[in-house]
């Protein structure tokens, strides 16, 4: 059975997104409050000693938005 599911994100939640999976993570706590959102999204999670990552979800939407660009392309 497939699922669609609609993700809004704006542009700093995108940019936190790529970042995340870039291996960036949040450095102050205005940068851990933002992030703190996409992490109520599903789209990353915390774990001690690694940080910031992304979710099997996050990693969907991340695909999906490239793939779009590629499209569009």
């Amino acid at each position: 059975m497939d699922v669609q599911i609609t993700v809004h994100l704006s542009a700093w939640q995108h940019d936190w997104l790529v970042d995340i999976a870039a291996g960036k993570q949040p450095k102050n706590w205005y940068h851990r409050q933002s992030v703190a959102v996409l992490s109520r999204m599903g789209l990353v999670s915390f774990v001690w000693n690694v940080g910031y990552h992304l979710t099997d979800l996050g990693s969907q939407v991340l695909w999906q938005i490239n793939e779009q660009k590629e499209r569009k392309a």
